[in-house]
Formats: structure tokens, C-alpha cells, sequence
């Protein structure tokens, strides 16, 4: 298994003062003073649909998940085919204030149930941070994760009219997910192996004497 981070900085933004709503948190602010951060043009509507248009069009149409500032609106138990409309709609139902976070998983990427793409879209951000990263975890190798990516990232540009997006995949990962462990077994069972063998000559020179 590898995974693959791609990070990408859309346009437009306006800086959004965070008021604390409490007594004591607006006393803390006159201290340290009022915390800004970014916020996304885009709709959080617009931003959503435009996103899951990159994957339907790449071929892949199954969510997993769908969260909405750390609450889960839609989760997919039965594997569904197509079911985005059915996700949008409830998230589209929720009644929050400000959706400034969402998250949705795709799943089955490949055919491969085990391939799961996870998708964060950050409305509201610090400035600095990435308003999107699309973090794919496949069954597959370095090299063909990062095409993957680079198609991902290419389709997201186009639909947003912008020029945008690193890639990194995390080799450490694809390594940990590899034959070491198996190795190491091999190595401590060849040990108990050699002492259970010194065990026995022993005992057998014992009896012998």
C-alpha cells in the first residue's frame, strides 16, 4: 500500500475575523488579539460538486463517506453504485451554520476495495494552509500513485480555471507496508530453531554422561 498527498492552493480568498462568542474568550482576544483566518470564494456547494466531478470523471463514482465539520452525514455501509447525489442531498439538509469543512471518501478506486482516496476541502483556513488536499492510499506502486495524482490534479485545475498542485508520496509508508515484518519473523524463527537444536544435542550428551 502507498500513499500519496496532493496539496493545492485554489484562488481567491477574504480574510474572516474569528469573534469569540464568550466573555472570557473576547477578554483572551483583547490580549492576543483577534484571530484571521482565510476564506475560500467558492461556495462550499460549488466546491464540492466541482471536486467530485474530477473523480466521476476519472471513472470513479462511489463514496464511502461524506462529513461535514467533523460530523459524518453520509456513510456508505452497502458499497453503492453512484450514490454522490444521494451523499450531496443530505449534506445539502444539514442545517450548519457554516460548512468551513469537508470530507469525503472515494472508495474502490481500480475496482480495488481496499484503494480509498480521501478528500479534505477547507473553506475556512489559516493563511498558508491548503484549502484542498487529496491524500490516496492504493494498493499499487510509487509510480503509478503519483500518475494517479498528476491526473487528479491536472482535472482539478481545469475545472477551476487555475495552475496549481504538489505532489508527494511517502515511500517510508510503502516500505512499512512491506515484506520486513515477514523477514524479521523468518530471522527469530531460524533463532528458536538453532536454540531449540543446541537444546536437544545437549540433552542427549547429558544423558550420554
Amino acid at each position: 500500500m502507498t500513499e500519496g498527498v496532493l496539496e493545492i492552493n485554489l484562488q481567491g480568498t477574504t480574510v474572516k475575523a474569528l469573534e469569540a462568542k464568550s466573555w472570557l474568550g473576547r477578554m483572551f482576544q483583547k490580549l492576543v488579539g483577534v484571530k484571521t483566518v482565510e476564506q475560500e470564494v467558492a461556495t462550499q456547494l460549488q466546491y464540492l460538486e466541482k471536486v467530485y466531478e474530477v473523480f466521476r470523471d476519472l471513472g470513479y463514482e462511489n463514496l464511502l463517506s461524506l462529513d461535514l465539520n467533523g460530523k459524518n452525514v453520509y456513510y456508505d455501509e452497502a458499497y453503492t453504485d453512484k450514490d454522490f447525489q444521494t451523499a450531496i442531498q443530505l449534506a445539502v439538509k444539514e442545517e450548519q451554520e457554516e460548512a468551513y469543512h469537508v470530507e469525503f471518501t472515494v472508495h474502490g478506486i481500480d475496482g480495488n476495495e481496499e484503494n480509498e482516496v480521501e478528500v479534505n476541502m477547507y473553506a475556512q483556513h489559516e493563511e498558508g494552509d491548503m484549502p484542498l488536499v487529496v491524500t490516496a492510499r492504493l494498493n499499487q506502486p510509487s509510480a503509478q500513485v503519483e500518475v494517479f495524482l498528476t491526473n487528479v490534479k491536472d482535472k482539478i485545475n481545469e475545472k477551476f480555471g487555475i495552475e496549481s498542485g504538489d505532489i508527494s508520496v511517502d515511500e517510508d509508508y510503502e516500505e512499512e507496508s512491506g515484506d520486513e515484518p515477514a523477514e524479521e519473523s523468518s530471522e527469530e524463527t531460524s533463532e528458536e530453531t538453532a536454540t531449540e537444536s543446541t537444546e536437544t544435542e545437549e540433552s542427549e550428551e547429558d544423558k550420554t554422561l
